[in-house]
């Protein structure tokens, strides 16, 4: 059993940086969408392309293009021009690959230790979905804004999920409405908190992420754990910055949406709460 899990784990992480590659090109080809730039070529040319150097243009051969592998070999360097690759393109591929991993982990507990077609379905829905919040994660993170063509898909998603038993392959209707007020509920007090600050203490997307995910959550205990989780995430990458690096002040703008997002992996995948936090202590 250890010896498939593993397998199953590694396949899921390749299959993730996979993703990441793909996400990488994404994020980036979304830029013009998003602040409406002038382009000559619609982004489905601009994601459906070989991937060349920004620098030289060159395009690259195959073997330049395996996730991690090529950064390392390559040495961070464009075989051609000798420019340097962002460290961006080898996070994303790594970071990608863990989450895919640790989905394959949540899935493999929730199906009780056994891999069938339910759960292979579900896995490739959740792709969909991760696919939008790695998505988001990038683009908040560089440019503080959440991009509505994702998180609208993204609602739908969530929606789906909800009235749907991948387990049972069947409609439940009845999750629907107490899944949305739940949602509504924790959501409100960011869009609250965005419109009396007038967005100076929160973005306005914050709350629409927040809306969306909590769908995902079980009960209110794990959506309280979960939003709390994301304060306390955000608190240990700013803390150190504020106190070692000086890089930013209480007045300088955070993105929110990557610890939001974070905290969500976290709570989602090691089905975490308020009760299995106390019962740690």
């Amino acid at each position: 059993m250890i010896e498939f899990l593993v397998l199953y784990l590694i396949f899921s992480f390749s299959f993730g940086t996979i993703i990441g590659s793909f996400v990488n090109v994404l994020a980036i080809e979304l830029e013009p969408n998003v602040f409406s730039q002038k382009t000559k070529k619609s982004f489905w040319s601009r994601i459906n392309r070989r991937s060349i150097c920004p620098k030289c243009k060159k395009k690259l051969e195959f073997f330049e293009l395996v996730p991690i592998l090529s950064f390392i070999f390559l040495r961070a360097k464009c075989s051609g021009c000798s420019n340097k690759i962002s460290f961006r393109y080898f996070f994303v591929e790594i970071f990608s690959g863990l989450v895919f991993a640790g989905l394959f982990y949540f899935l493999f507990q929730k199906y009780f230790l056994i891999v069938n077609g339910f759960m292979i379905t579900e896995f490739f829905y959740w792709t969909l979905i991760l696919v939008g919040l790695i998505v988001i994660f990038l683009f908040d993170f560089k440019h503080k804004v959440i991009p509505n063509i994702v998180i609208f898909p993204l609602f739908f998603l969530a929606v789906f999920y909800s009235i749907f038993n991948f387990q049972t392959f069947s409609f439940q209707f009845v999750e629907f409405f107490p899944d949305l007020v739940r949602s509504v509920f924790f959501a409100f007090p960011f869009f609250a908190l965005w419109f009396l600050s007038k967005g100076r203490a929160i973005g306005f997307a914050d709350w629409k992420l927040i809306l969306v995910l909590s769908f995902f959550m079980v009960d209110y205990w794990q959506n309280l754990f979960f939003v709390f989780a994301s304060f306390w995430v955000g608190a240990i990458y700013s803390l150190p910055l504020v106190f070692f690096k000086k890089k930013i002040s209480m007045k300088s703008e955070v993105p929110f949406g990557p610890f939001i997002i974070l905290a969500f992996l976290i709570v989602l995948f090691f089905n975490l709460s308020y009760f299995s936090f106390l019962n740690f202590f």
